[in-house]
């Protein structure tokens, strides 16, 4: 029987003009009405909740139902009328996860998803020391395509993806490879050198792609090399104020970037040729709010740029006078800049919060939420406009050692990667 109301809202549909992507959001809302409703309208599952004793177990599902109904509809007429592609961030659930068979808990592992048929992972040879990369199917982690062994001198330090079937690539040794599958099998890559970024034993930290065929790579100490892809070699090395290895790279304008070291210096560069930073700004110690103990470190591990803030991520560590049993707290900040570096305002996690636990990983949303990835496991959701975290998404399992990473997924999953290579999905209820 077909539920004349799930035909109405098929209907109107058909007059608007869906992206791919809109489409697929649209079919699986329809299909989850679909499956809320049993074929039944509103009035039917309205009729068949009055007609059950309200407090027995039956009348408070058959109602439960209802609600359901009432609010996916209104779901899907609101997007049918905006279009709109945010997430609610509300009941996000588990709906599947991927024990890696390819990750080491002790070893580097990273994952990205490509599309719904292709996810990327960089995971350690077993056996030995070589990093590599391979194709999987997100449905179930099994592998289907990789990179032949041995082809790169140390194994992949880290890559950065070009496009779905292209990344850039630094190996343990610091040469740079571009590696190109469009049209062919991952095992049959062309792989093209692009010279080595540095002859010391220093290491690459993170590749940003700031124009065509011109990269910024960062390095542990308090360099930044810009890179011409063409020409196999490098343009120059901006050299400023840090004095702590570099942990974040960001886009400030579309001729700048901000970088952030490990103790709290932040800096602005100009691409356009200025060698030296633009200003540069040390961020304040966090405030001791603990009697009978003392801050011992101050960890600025990652930022990302807003629209009107640059905002920091810290992690404070403070530790008792005197010798005690108690293990030190870590704790985690929110700092809050102007676009020149200025301090504005901080904000503490919320007391209710395990105060042992800390930020990981910290991601800004295309609607201007944080998702602060923690060491227990969870994902917090903090809206920025408010200066308040409206959602959990995941328990606390300290087995998962943290949030390594989390992306979100055109169909508005959130793809989250754990310290010990577990990759979970979590979807919209």
């Amino acid at each position: 029987m077909i539920n004349p109301e799930i035909q109405q809202l098929a209907e109107k549909s058909l007059k608007v003009n869906f992206t791919e992507v809109q489409q697929q959001r649209f079919d699986k809302l329809m299909s989850e009405l679909e499956e809320i409703s049993g074929g039944l309208g509103f009035s039917e599952l309205k009729a068949k909740t009055l007609s059950l004793p309200p407090n027995s177990v039956a009348g408070k599902r058959a109602l439960q139902r209802l609600r359901d109904y009432i609010t996916k509809k209104e779901k899907i007429v609101v997007f049918i009328e905006t279009r709109d592609m945010s997430p609610n961030w509300q009941d996000y659930k588990k709906t599947r996860e991927l024990s890696s068979i390819y990750g080491d808990s002790e070893r580097p592992f990273s994952a990205d998803w490509l599309d719904e048929d292709n996810m990327l992972v960089r995971y350690t040879i077993f056996g030995g020391d070589e990093d590599t990369m391979a194709m999987v199917y997100p449905e179930s982690g099994a592998m289907f395509d990789g990179l032949r062994e041995g082809l790169f001198k140390g194994g992949i330090s880290f890559y950065k993806m070009i496009d779905n079937q292209s990344a850039y690539c630094i190996d343990s040794k610091n040469f740079l490879y571009k590696l190109d599958w469009t049209g062919k099998a991952m095992l049959d890559a062309e792989i093209v050198s692009l010279g080595r970024i540095n002859r010391d034993n220093l290491e690459a930290s993170e590749i940003a792609i700031v124009g065509k065929d011109i990269l910024l790579i960062s390095m542990t100490d308090d360099k930044l090399i810009m890179w011409d892809v063409s020409a196999k070699q490098k343009i120059f090395t901006f050299q400023g104020k840090h004095e702590d290895s570099i942990m974040s790279t960001q886009r400030l304008s579309p001729a700048s970037v901000v970088t952030l070291d490990l103790s709290g210096g932040i800096a602005a560069w100009n691409l356009l040729g200025n060698k030296e930073n633009v200003w540069y700004e040390t961020i304040a110690p966090a405030t001791n709010h603990f009697i009978d103990m003392q801050c011992q470190d101050d960890n600025f591990v990652n930022s990302v740029v807003t629209k009107d803030n640059i905002i920091v991520h810290a992690n404070v560590t403070s530790k008792f006078k005197t010798e005690s049993d108690v293990p030190d707290i870590t704790r985690s900040e929110l700092i809050f800049l102007n676009k020149k570096g200025k301090e504005q305002y901080r904000v503490e996690l919320p007391k209710d919060l395990q105060i042992f636990d800390k930020i990981y990983e910290i991601q800004l949303t295309d609607d201007n939420k944080l998702l602060l990835g923690m060491e227990s496991g969870e994902v917090l959701v903090y809206d920025i406009k408010t200066n308040k975290i409206v959602s959990t998404i995941g328990d606390p399992d300290e087995e998962k050692k943290g949030v390594e990473r989390m992306q979100v997924l055109p169909n508005n999953q959130l793809m989250v990667t754990y310290g010990d290579a577990t990759i979970a999905f979590f979807d919209e209820k």
